[in-house]
Order: structure tokens, then C-alpha cells, then sequence
């Protein structure tokens, strides 16, 4: 199974997706926030998502993210969005190189 270590970016980390057009159009659709969104694209892809924060608000609404059900097209959008990056390289991170 893949994880999805860091999924909402982390210190130090470029987190544009939370703020790009169509994921705050879908949290508006779905009722949600942007960081639910983006977990539950995750999980409906097959991910282990593990999100990090000590913030009880935050730990609880992650939780939630699982109660959204993304439809197909919605999926196919937010992957759309692809942008060949990592919210966390391991080179830079922890001087570990992949490639």
C-alpha cells in the first residue's frame, strides 16, 4: 500500500494546493475544508494517509475526512492538478536520495 506521509505539506513545505481554485470549490461543494479534501482524495485513491498535528480541532476534522465521498469526476479533477512535485524530498529532508 502506498502512504502518503505528509499529504497537507509540512514546515518548510510548498502547500499551494490547499489554497488552489478547485479544491476550495469542492470543500464549498462537499461541505468540508480543503485539508478534508485533499485527505479524502487520498484515501479514495487507495493511500494510507497520515497527517500530522497536536492541534485536537485539526486531529479531529483529519478524522472526518473520512466520511467524504468524492465522485469520479471530482477524483479525476483533483488529479488533474498534478504537479510533479513532493511536499517533503528526502534529499533536501533527510539527505536520503531516491533517484
Amino acid at each position: 500500500m502506498m502512504t502518503a506521509y505528509c499529504p497537507l505539506g509540512g514546515s518548510g513545505t510548498v502547500r499551494e494546493l490547499l489554497s488552489d481554485p478547485l479544491i476550495v470549490e469542492l470543500a464549498k461543494k462537499y461541505n468540508t475544508t480543503t485539508s478534508q479534501i485533499m485527505l479524502a482524495w487520498g484515501m479514495k485513491r487507495g493511500y494510507a494517509v497520515i497527517p500530522k498535528s497536536s492541534n485536537p480541532q485539526r486531529i479531529k476534522e483529519n478524522f472526518d475526512a473520512t466520511k467524504i465521498d468524492l465522485l469520479g469526476e471530482d477524483l479525476l479533477r483533483v488529479s488533474s492538478l498534478n504537479k510533479d512535485k513532493r511536499s517533503v524530498d528526502p534529499s533536501g529532508f533527510w539527505g536520503v536520495d531516491l533517484w
